[in-house]
């Protein structure tokens, strides 16, 4: 991963955003998460969307969020391939739709 610093003479320009996005490298961690596949002009929406079933399934068994929600982009081409969902202390298996997803380290 290069970090980019958007605004330099490189020509990149970020578009204005209602988001605070960070890049951040993390070790590995389990997490609980919905996957889909949606089109990029409904990204925003199914994240939105996503972090709320994921938080009301994890209410209804009595798991605790262990951090802020996230989302993870697996691959973007015609449809965006994303995982969002929120770290959890422990091993959770699959509770329908959501499902346990231990994210990786990234260097």
């Amino acid at each position: 991963m290069v970090p980019v610093v958007l605004g330099e003479p490189n020509g990149i320009v970020a578009p204005p955003t209602p988001y605070q996005i960070e890049v951040r490298c993390l070790t590995a961690a389990p997490t609980a998460v919905v996957r889909a596949a949606v089109r990029p002009d409904s990204v925003a929406h199914w994240v939105s969307r996503a972090h709320e079933q994921v938080h009301a399934v994890l209410d209804a068994h009595g798991v605790p969020v262990a951090g802020p929600p996230f989302a993870r982009f697996i691959s973007i081409d015609e449809k965006v391939s994303i995982e969002a969902g929120f770290p959890v202390p422990a091993a959770i298996g699959d509770l329908g739709d959501v499902t346990e997803v231990v994210v990786p380290y990234s260097a």
